[in-house]
């Protein structure tokens, strides 16, 4: 609890007063906080809306912890084929904890007050708890996570998720902030674990478990949430317009069929609730008055005035305005916590640090718990996917296939070429094999098996690679010769700009502002490239970077591709800079001649610390007085005679350029050194998800989603991708909902005419903006929190992905509507991809074929548009890897490796797994191990998620180790049967070692060792015969000594 403030505010008996008047405003949160500790008991709060129900919960978890909000799903939205389950999930953790000991603030609004749910009891009873050393059925067990809610995947990801691997179960419970491992011994649990989903490996092992139901519908519901409540009080917050809302639903309840699903709001109000009006009701038993104090936008002098104009309380824990306020306002009373908002009430003033500086409470909303995951793996190949096999070209993936060869087990990758070619390649050239992967949708030509036109192919990429990268170098060259005036380290003023930053920094925000100061205070210009998805809190990385600049006395340019971007970041810089005395300034199209040059004066003569604009900084008139920092904000949009303006602008300044687009892990490796990157991959916190649906499209639905949006002072994106009916689709749409302001855009108007239209709806001058898939690009309008997508099936999934990345950056529930048409089947392809879509709600979380195509789109921007076709005829994947053997001088990439006659068993059996991607990623991981640790973590890994290793798999690890081995010590197997096994050392080898050491140390190991001198070589033969275990273990621990002996490790 931040604060008791309440107690002091008010002295009423709760349980005497039912009805209470009150005005909309700070004073009622306080009030609320008063009730609930004054009553000492849980308080179930119904609000009217959704929207109402998630602002006062927002407000109230900056107070207390203990404030639930406990959301339902529009009526409307009930025969969705598909829906997004966060909701789900925060109800499902709301019933299981609504029962513990502790007094809670639960709001609702009226869908979810009214929801029918199962007894409190039945809740209860589907919980499992498990325990280490207990009984355990395990078919029995499985069909009870599915009954409350589990579902079966290969891997454990996400919430909700369980996998069986033999004697393992991995299943991501709704209550755990990780996932958990359930190892078994015959019919009883052996261990309980949690495991990190992104590595799949174990964290920490535990006695004991409860899982919890996911699913709040069991059949038989007939209760409420208010049945929950155990003795504690119901507040009804503005009952009539509850009524109202009630009134509005009636309709689609009935017209969906669903009245037995729902219960009548009379039957759930008793006597003994109690009722809050914010609107004006005579009938209440008292009334509370307070007003408002006005913003003063940093204002330092009015606000000092006005504190000491009056009896004061200021509430802050910012220690330099704490400063000030014992400087200036000598009589105000200092409180050293939070209020949201400042009030007068009875004559006294409370006065809020935010209402000084107009910025939002670094909030930590609600759950906890974050559902869903990063997809910790877009390069899984799955049966019929395209693969590319370095040497023998692009074929179909069949599967793994397991032939018996000498007695031996092995497993090989099955590749269907053009015709009736097929390639049977063994497991552990799998280094070799590559997904396919370039646009959505491209189906690449399949190769006859080792063609010439597959090495023709490979033979012109590599010749278009050597001028990249060849390029790429001379930057790289001219870079570090050049030299600038460093920055200054950070200075105070440095920190109080970035304590004045309004949200929770993430970890990778924090890396990357590090990194960037960095650069600033070394003597080299910097040449760094930030990427990071829309919403992922860019902006603030680079506000920093330009107010370090403008500390060290130099000026900013920041180079936008569009108008409307270049007033949506001027305008934020305005906000964020304010406090400041920083002189900013905007150049583009829509301001005179006249504005412009009075502009480029004050920027010449030095006057003007930061300017924004578009390709017009570019021009010849355009002069600085002292440039430090340029700024270029996708840069990837420019057009080639602007990029060389650029490169003449960037000599010898400080350079940032950004990126929403994310780039391939595999380009990033092969640009270290050429261009430092900083990436922000982690989504910022308190991020609502945006609830998806897939649904028919219903005049009624969409009345109501954009009515719904309107009502919370929101905007709506609809998308419609036809240009030829887009002018009658905009004229229906105003017919239908009249109370909205309809606008459209599309990517055949002028470009002007279509900026001007998305920075008038930007403005808020319409209220929704009908378009075609421009607003894919970058657009970013925190207000738009809902969109519908008709025709959604008729888009690739990436394009959803990005569609509906438009929405959701507010600290608001956001809303997408997948739409297709009434009645119209769906074929399985469009069907699966919109259901795929609603899986993936976390921010920023990439499923598969989503995430490779930005991560084309990513390489695309770095190397250049040129280069699609290059990476389109062999992947994206086999494409960066030969930038990256071009830019480490790896040559010879087809050569055979000479075969050490080595032969173990190969194959992985089905008590690890019957899925073939997660056989390949073992296979992977095996044939990856290039030294002792390795070997003893990739063992150790495989144990820990599959429960036990076997003897062949044990021996097919470590005789991967031993090639290796092998290799490093430049020794050669010469013979490999029954018998014996031969090496040949040769004179460079043993000439750097001690011999007699050798022989001394490998008769230790086992006297089946012989050795041999002929032809300037020691030869050295393993008699297999009684050996205590398999002779690769002697071999390995030889070849370690030679390696020690030769090192002097």
């Amino acid at each position: 609890m931040n604060n008791k403030l309440c107690l002091k505010l008010f002295d009423f008996d709760v349980d005497k007063v039912n009805k209470i008047s009150i005005n909309k405003n700070e004073i009622y949160n306080q009030l609320l906080l008063y009730m609930f500790f004054k009553c000492n008991k849980s308080i179930l709060l119904v609000m009217p809306t959704l929207n109402d129900a998630t602002m006062v919960y927002n407000d109230l978890k900056n107070y207390i912890d203990d404030v639930y909000l406990f959301p339902e799903d529009d009526i409307m939205t009930k025969k969705a084929i598909a829906s997004s389950p966060e909701l789900l999930f925060m109800r499902a953790n709301i019933l299981n904890k609504i029962g513990e000991a502790s007094n809670k603030i639960i709001i609702v609004h009226l869908n979810s007050f009214i929801k029918k749910l199962p007894e409190p009891d039945v809740f209860v009873n589907k919980k499992i708890k498990l325990s280490v050393g207990s009984k355990f059925d395990r078919d029995s067990f499985i069909r009870k996570l599915i009954s409350i809610g589990y579902k079966k995947e290969s891997m454990v990801y996400d919430t909700s998720d369980f996998s069986v691997r033999g004697f393992v179960i991995d299943i991501y419970p709704i209550n755990e902030e990780n996932p958990i491992r359930i190892e078994l011994f015959d019919d009883e649990i052996e261990k309980i674990k949690y495991f990190d989903p992104m590595t799949q490996k174990s964290i920490s092992e535990i006695n004991e478990i409860v899982i919890n139901s996911i699913k709040d519908d069991f059949g038989d519901n007939n209760s409420s949430i208010r049945d929950y409540m155990n003795n504690g009080i119901v507040v009804f917050s503005d009952y009539n317009q509850i009524l109202e809302q009630e009134k509005m639903i009636i309709p689609q309840i009935k017209y969906l069929g669903i009245e037995n699903d729902i219960f009548k709001l009379k039957d759930l109000t008793l006597k003994g609730d109690k009722y809050i009006d914010t609107i004006n009701n005579k009938n209440y038993d008292i009334k509370i008055e307070a007003k408002s104090i006005d913003k003063f936008n940093s204002n330092k002098e009015k606000f000092y005035n006005e504190i000491n104009s009056h009896y004061s309380f200021v509430f802050t824990k910012n220690d330099h305005l704490i400063q000030d306020l014992v400087k200036y306002c000598k009589n105000a009373k200092i409180e050293k916590n939070t209020l949201n908002h400042g009030f007068v009430y009875n004559n006294i003033y409370y006065f809020s640090e935010y209402d000084l500086y107009d910025t939002y409470i670094r909030k930590e909303l609600g759950s906890d718990k974050v559902y869903g995951n990063k997809i910790s793996s877009i390069d899984s190949i799955k049966v019929g996917d395209y693969v590319v096999h370095r040497k023998s070209g692009i074929g179909i993936y069949r599967g793994i296939t397991t032939i018996e060869k000498n007695g031996l087990k092995r497993d090989y990758i099955l590749i269907q070429y053009k015709g009736d070619d097929k390639l049977y390649m063994p497991v552990e050239d799998i280094s070799k094999l590559y997904k396919y992967s370039a646009k959505e949708g491209a189906h690449p030509p399949i190769n006859k098996l080792n063609s010439v036109e597959w090495t023709k192919t490979k033979l012109r990429i590599k010749e278009r690679i050597k001028n990249i990268t060849g390029e790429l170098l001379k930057i790289y060259k001219e870079r570090n010769k050049a030299t600038i005036t460093s920055f200054a380290p950070d200075d105070e003023n440095q920190l109080l700009f970035e304590n004045e930053f309004e949200y929770e920094e993430t970890t990778d925000q924090l890396k990357a502002i590090n990194d960037i100061k960095k650069d600033l205070e070394k003597s080299r210009p910097m040449e760094r490239l930030l990427c990071g998805d829309v919403g992922y809190g860019k902006t603030e990385v680079i506000f920093r970077a330009m107010f370090k600049t403008v500390m060290n006395n130099m000026q900013v340019a920041y180079l936008c591709p569009t108008t409307l971007l270049s007033h949506q970041q001027y305008d934020s810089a305005l906000k964020r800079f304010k406090n400041y005395g920083v002189n900013i300034d905007l150049i583009n199209r829509h301001f005179s001649n006249k504005q412009v040059q009075e502009k480029l004066k004050k920027l010449k003569e030095g006057k003007t610390d930061i300017i924004f604009g578009t390709h017009r900084l570019l021009s010849n008139d355009v002069e600085f007085k002292n440039l430090g920092l340029l700024v270029i904000d996708e840069e990837h949009r420019f057009g080639v005679e602007q990029k060389e303006k650029i490169k003449k602008l960037k000599s010898n300044v400080h350079v940032l350029s950004v990126s929403a687009t994310p780039i391939p892990r595999s380009l990033q490796m092969s640009l270290v050194g050429l261009r430092d990157l900083s990436l922000i991959e982690s989504a910022p916190k308190n991020r609502y998800p945006v609830q998806t649906y897939v649904i028919e499209y219903n005049e009624m639905l969409l009345r109501e989603v954009i009515l719904k949006e309107i009502s919370r002072k929101g905007q709506a994106f609809i998308l419609y991708n036809n240009v030829t009916n887009m002018e009658t689709m905009a004229s229906k749409i105003s017919k239908l909902i009249p109370e909205a302001r309809v606008c459209y855009a599309h990517g055949k108007m002028a470009k002007d005419q279509m900026q001007d239209i998305i920075y008038s709806f930007t403005n808020r001058e319409y209220d929704v903006l009908l378009s075609t898939t421009i607003i894919e690009n970058g657009i970013d309008i925190p207000n738009a929190n809902t969109i519908v997508v008709i025709d959604s099936d008729r888009f690739g999934l990436s394009q959803l992905y990005q569609i509906r990345g438009r929405v959701g950056r507010g600290d608001r529930i956001a809303f997408a509507y997948l739409m297709y048409k009434k009645e119209k089947v769906l074929n399985s392809t469009a069907l699966k991809r919109l259901e795929a879509i609603k899986e993936f709600t976390e921010l920023g979380s990439g499923y598969k074929i989503s995430m490779r195509d930005l991560a084309i789109r990513g390489a695309g921007d770095i190397l250049g548009k040129e280069q699609a076709g290059f990476i389109d005829s062999v992947g994206v994947d086999m494409y960066l890897d030969l930038i990256n053997e071009e830019v480490n001088g790896i040559t010879n990439e087809d050569d055979e490796v000479d075969s050490n006659q080595i032969d173990v068993e190969t194959h992985i059996g089905e008590e690890y797994s019957s899925e073939s991607e997660i056989l390949i990623e073992l296979h992977k991981k095996i044939n990856g191990i290039t030294n002792r640790k390795e070997l003893n973590e990739v063992l150790s890994e495989i144990r820990d998620r599959f429960g036990h290793t076997n003897e062949s798999l044990e021996i097919y690890a470590h005789e991967k180790y031993l090639e290796k081995l092998l290799v490093i010590n430049n020794i050669k197997v010469i013979t490999n049967d029954n018998l014996k096994v031969v090496l040949k050392v040769k004179k460079e080898v043993y000439s750097s070692i001690s011999v007699e050491k050798l022989f001394v140390e490998a008769m230790r190991i086992t006297p089946k060792f012989n050795f041999a001198y002929k032809s300037e070589a020691i030869w050295i033969t393993l008699l297999k015969a009684t050996l205590d275990k398999n002779y690769i273990f002697y071999l390995e621990e030889l070849l370690e000594l030679i390696y020690n002996l030769k090192f002097k490790v």
